[in-house]
């Protein structure tokens, strides 16, 4: 799918035993792309695989859309009054793209702009996920700076 792309069959269900061929099964997955129209290429692409590899059976596909990809340039106030925050506090500060979602998914849709601050995660959403007080006061200090910096 690229870098910009990614793409997960998460669950999969079916069957009452061992020794019976199951009348049922269902998958589950996501898309996730930085590029919204990318994801339903690939989604139409996931969706025409099952079809033409269903045999006798019926396929039902459905789709949820629970978030829309979005872009923020750097050149954007926002981003710029990050980066001041992120100097004056003395912290790297740098701006990247990722899969991940959040409500600011929802904001961007209606008109807000807005950038998501990390929390200072390591090895997210494994097993070995972890942050420690040095990040956590570091992203406490940082909401405090952008919100007492001016414009």
């Amino acid at each position: 799918a690229g870098t910009d792309t990614t793409m997960n069959i998460g669950t999969i269900h079916g069957g009452m035993a061992d020794n019976i061929v199951p009348d049922f099964c269902e998958v589950t997955g996501e898309v996730r792309s930085l590029d919204h129209e990318k994801a339903y290429r690939i989604i139409g692409e996931i969706r025409e695989a099952f079809e033409r590899n269903k045999g006798s059976a019926e396929v039902e596909f459905t789709i949820e859309e629970h978030l829309k990809a979005y872009r923020v340039p750097e050149d954007h106030p926002v981003v710029k009054r990050f980066k001041r925050a992120c100097e004056k506090l003395g912290l790297e500060g740098s701006a990247t793209y990722t899969l991940g979602g959040s409500d600011n998914n929802i904001l961007m849709q209606h008109g807000l702009t807005g950038i998501v601050l990390s929390c200072g995660m390591n090895r997210v959403h494994s097993t070995e996920e972890y942050t420690d007080v040095k990040e956590l006061v570091n992203g406490a200090k940082l909401v405090a700076q952008l919100l007492m910096q001016g414009e």
